[in-house]
């Protein structure tokens, strides 16, 4: 009897004894913290670990965060990415980041805004971001050291905005596409369209064309970009060509109502996916950004909002083209 009171005993207490196992395994989960003078809001599942020297991801980043901001820290290779599939935007400016291994950063396969501003990056290959990233819309790589880089590798066409102004650009041969699209879109500007009939979308509008400047060749230091193409006269006439080809072939179908009508309704399904994500992420912005002071006291965030609310613009005033267009 005694026997069978014991064994009740202890099967009763099972369900509390798991429970208690739960409790503790949760409570072992969240005690790798994050370090002490990083500031974490539940409200907006945000987690801010500016200026603590950290030279990687730290521990303790909660399964729920959204916004990451780790700018200021002195994080020399992205290529250790922690699995937080709730990540929205990664604030990862004013670190030393030299390398980054693109497809890691899968890992965060939530992500739509990537800020990469004054690192030392050499080399960029969103073309492999994106493929594991299906919500990356907006990168900011400015005041890096790029020199070149293919359109592909620059993000074209899945993305919506990457910002490489103040990057010392190379204007040569490797560069003649981009060099052709700047000059495309300054001819364009005024035009509603501008981006689509020049196939450059993914330049943010909101930067002047002449805003990208050559620091190499020498001869062409200091010049826009949009004013180089006829010194590039060693590349090649398959290159100039090609680009000419492509650049006729988007405004006839742009500007052409009975051909041109396929097109155009692939590019307003296109643009209407960019709007949408625009706007989430001017959503994101306003509900989670809280001005972070940097170390000269000033406040970094509002360019930031200015380029969503510009993005968002443009991709609103195709939309009204292409409907107008359409009909």
């Amino acid at each position: 009897m005694k026997k069978f009171k014991l064994q009740t005993r202890r099967k009763s207490r099972l369900p509390v004894l798991i429970v208690v196992l739960c409790l503790c395994v949760a409570c072992g989960m969240e005690g790798q913290t994050l370090p002490q003078k990083c500031r974490y809001s539940r409200t907006r599942s945000r987690v801010a670990c500016n200026f603590l020297e950290l030279t990687a991801f730290p521990e303790g980043i909660p399964a729920t965060t959204i916004v990451l901001d780790l700018q200021g820290n002195a994080i020399r290779n992205l290529t250790d990415v922690p699995v937080l599939k709730n990540v929205i935007r990664l604030l990862l400016q004013d670190n030393r980041i030299e390398t980054v291994d693109w497809e890691a950063l899968g890992n965060m396969r939530s992500l739509r805004t990537l800020y990469l501003k004054r690192n030392r990056l050499t080399h960029v290959s969103l073309d492999l971001a994106v493929q594991k990233l299906p919500s990356l819309a907006i990168v900011n790589l400015e005041f890096n050291l790029l020199t070149s880089f293919t359109k592909e590798q620059f993000g074209h066409p899945t993305l919506i905005s990457v910002n490489v102004v103040n990057n010392p650009l190379d204007c040569s041969c490797a560069m003649l596409w981009m060099i052709t699209d700047l000059k495309c879109l300054k001819k364009y500007h005024a035009r509603l369209n501008d981006c689509m009939i020049c196939d450059a979308c993914v330049i943010p509008s909101y930067h002047n064309p002449e805003s990208y400047k050559c620091t190499s060749p020498a001869r062409l230091k200091g010049l826009s970009l949009t004013s180089v193409a006829q010194h590039l006269t060693n590349c090649g006439d398959e290159n100039f060509a090609s680009t000419t080809v492509k650049i006729k072939t988007t405004k006839q179908a742009t500007s052409t109502r009975d051909q041109g009508h396929e097109s155009t309704t692939k590019n307003l399904g296109h643009h209407l996916e960019k709007h949408n994500q625009a706007a989430a992420l001017s959503n994101d912005l306003k509900d989670s950004i809280s001005p972070i002071t940097i170390k000269n006291g000033q406040h970094k965030t509002a360019s930031k909002c200015r380029s969503i609310d510009y993005t968002l613009r443009e991709t609103s005033t195709e939309i009204t083209y292409l409907f107008s267009s359409s009909k």
